[in-house]
């Protein structure tokens, strides 16, 4: 009898639909905002208990999640790692899929051609689910990183900067840019 084949789950489109969830849902994350209380959104997602960053395609699909930028919190941790610490996932929390990508070596194995080579490789891609911080019962307060502000970002400064550049500011428009053709800076009114 045939093993029945398993429906595997297509993590392109998966990622796909995130990402297009997520441009429904209102302003792409990757667009400043003028607001800039609505600028500080939460710093590349990362690892819960060692603190480093995801990569690749991680990057994009955890730090577009609703649940990062309402709290400001980037931890995120797998349901067994969260138990490892002592730490327990909420109830009817719902996980978000991460991937994880590797390339395993065959020796011995058969090239396209046909002939034995060493160093064939295949690509592995696997899925696991991640729960963010704001779904853990257990974990310690997120302390966001401080950050000492450059002496030269104080309005002051600004001012002083500007009026020492001799460059015409103007204000008002819905845009900020800098014209080449009447040479000015266009700002946004405060």
């Amino acid at each position: 009898m045939r093993k029945q084949e398993k429906n595997p789950r297509d993590h392109y489109q998966d990622v796909t639909q995130q990402v297009i969830e997520a441009l429904e849902a209102g302003t792409p994350p990757w667009r400043q905002p003028w607001d800039s209380g609505k600028a500080g959104g939460p710093s590349m997602p990362r690892n819960a208990i060692t603190g480093a960053g995801y990569r690749g395609i991680n990057v994009l699909t955890l730090g577009i999640n609703r649940m990062a930028f309402m709290t400001g919190d980037p931890r995120w941790a797998t349901y067994k790692r969260a138990q490892e610490r002592g730490w327990q996932v909420k109830q009817g929390s719902r996980g978000i899929t991460g991937y994880f990508y590797k390339r395993i070596e065959v020796d011995g194995a058969k090239n396209e051609g046909g002939s034995t080579g060493e160093g064939k490789w295949f690509p592995m891609l696997r899925s696991f689910t991640l729960f963010h911080a704001s779904q853990i019962d257990g974990i310690p307060d997120y302390l966001p990183p401080t950050i000492e502000e450059a002496p030269w970002r104080s309005p002051d400064a600004v001012e002083t900067i500007f009026a020492n550049s001799g460059a015409e500011i103007r204000i008002g428009g819905p845009r900020a840019f800098y014209s080449t053709v009447t040479d000015h800076i266009q700002c946004r009114p405060p």
